[in-house]
């Protein structure tokens, strides 16, 4: 069985509940006097979602004997997801437009955008998302003059997606008409994949003072893990 799914929200506020692969974070308006300026991707955007299962019976199912207890009943099985990334904003982290620190009706006035350099690419992800220290290129944004509005839209990086390849292993032994031992031997993540988590978005601390944007500090899957099971079926 297998699934793809291609989708595009936009909108200019929004939330998700969170998950592998979700941004951490939520409604954040730059200026509220410019509504239409905040439409961008919404936050649980999803473009590319690829599903596949499978269960393969390998060959010698019905051999009898000795063989088959030993040849047959062996199975093959997985399961395979691969999802892009969801949209975050990127900014500044103080108030550059001098709109008064805080919120205004609940919405706050500190997370200011930055300016994109002339020519800048406003999704500069690096080394095709895998490099954890440095996720994006942060010398494509500066700060924009103070007392103004930077110019960067909202939610116009992509955060790292995820992919995980989930494997087993299963032999079926016929013990009698009515009983059935089964072995299984199963793998999570067994290519040992690391899926990052969301990278710093805040350009800087305060005026002057450089965060650590594009760092990547968590992951939203687990290291490859093996389990191993068996039950007789009656």
């Amino acid at each position: 069985q297998g699934s793809y799914t291609w989708s595009n929200s936009l909108d200019t506020s929004s939330k998700q509940i969170r998950g592998p692969g979700e941004s951490n974070q939520t409604y954040s308006t730059q200026n509220w006097l410019d509504p239409a300026s905040e439409k961008g991707p919404s936050n649980f955007d999803v473009t590319h979602v690829f599903t596949f299962n499978y269960t393969v019976d390998l060959p010698g199912q019905n051999m009898a004997g000795a063989a088959g207890h030993v040849l047959g009943g062996w199975q093959l099985g997985g399961i395979v997801t691969l999802a892009t990334g969801v949209a975050e904003t990127l900014q500044l982290g103080y108030d550059n437009c001098r709109c008064l620190s805080g919120e205004i009706f609940g919405v706050s006035t500190t997370d200011n955008r930055p300016d994109l350099i002339a020519g800048g690419d406003s999704n500069p992800v690096l080394f095709d998302g895998r490099e954890p220290t440095a996720y994006f290129d942060t010398s494509q944004f500066e700060p924009a003059p103070a007392g103004f509005h930077g110019n960067v839209g909202r939610n116009t990086l992509r955060i790292p997606g995820v992919s995980t390849f989930d494997f087993s292993l299963i032999k079926n032994t016929r013990l009698s008409e009515q009983a059935n031992l089964q072995f299984r031997a199963e793998f999570f993540n067994i290519f040992n994949r690391t899926n990052f988590g969301d990278p710093e978005t805040r350009l800087f601390l305060g005026p002057g003072r450089p965060g650590s944007p594009g760092r990547i500090t968590s992951t939203t899957t687990t290291a490859r893990q093996i389990q191993f099971g068996l039950k007789i079926a009656f």
